[in-house]
């Protein structure tokens, strides 16, 4: 059996992308499994920051104990009984330091590599002229790369409109894996009532 420590940092989110990755190289003329987990780290603020070391511990079958299997003798082999010794390997920790938002920076901070923003109007809402008190439903989809879905920011109030009074839903925020990239979704429902 192998176990990898988990990787606990204060102040950051971490996220681990993907599946282990399992692979056979030849080093030194001799082969090895190896095998890659891959994580995404995302700061919640700036300064000095070390990613600790990692331990790996696993067992290897030990050629210089004798095997305790009772059923050697009749020709069967059983792994539970074949000798074992433990291996513990570590990393090395790794610093770094995290900027902070630029000072004369204004507005949402969005550090994404990527970033797409997409509304909809529900399927009642598709006319062009309406009446006081009618409800326009708006649906406003952020879609961010390398950012968690919590990360994004609230912009329901950037999306404001003369004669409509707006009534925000509570967000919905979502994370998932994009081909070993994270994506951040942020989703706001808000209700507006047309008052003029």
């Amino acid at each position: 059996g192998a176990a990898l420590s988990p990787i606990e940092i204060p102040d950051v989110n971490v996220k681990e992308l993907g599946q282990p990755q399992t692979t056979e190289e030849m080093i030194d003329g001799k082969p090895y499994i190896v095998s890659i987990k891959d994580y995404v780290l995302f700061p919640q603020k700036s300064g000095p920051l070390t990613i600790p070391s990692q331990t790996f511990v696993l067992q290897l079958l030990d050629p210089n104990k004798r095997n305790r299997d009772p059923f050697a003798s009749f020709g069967f082999r059983n792994s539970m009984f074949q000798p074992t010794k433990n291996l513990r390997l570590t990393t090395d920790a790794h610093k770094l330091n995290v900027l902070a938002i630029p000072s004369k920076y204004k507005g949402p901070w969005i550090p994404a590599t990527q970033l797409e923003l997409s509304q909809s109007f529900s399927s009642d809402n598709q006319r062009s002229t309406y009446e006081t008190g009618d409800i326009i439903q708006r649906k406003i989809t952020i879609n961010a790369a390398n950012l968690l879905g919590n990360q994004l920011p609230n912009l329901s109030g950037q999306f404001t409109a003369k004669g409509l009074s707006a009534y925000p839903k509570t967000a919905d925020f979502s994370s998932y894996d994009d081909q070993g990239t994270v994506v951040g979704q942020r989703i706001e429902n808000i209700e507006y009532v047309a008052n003029n």
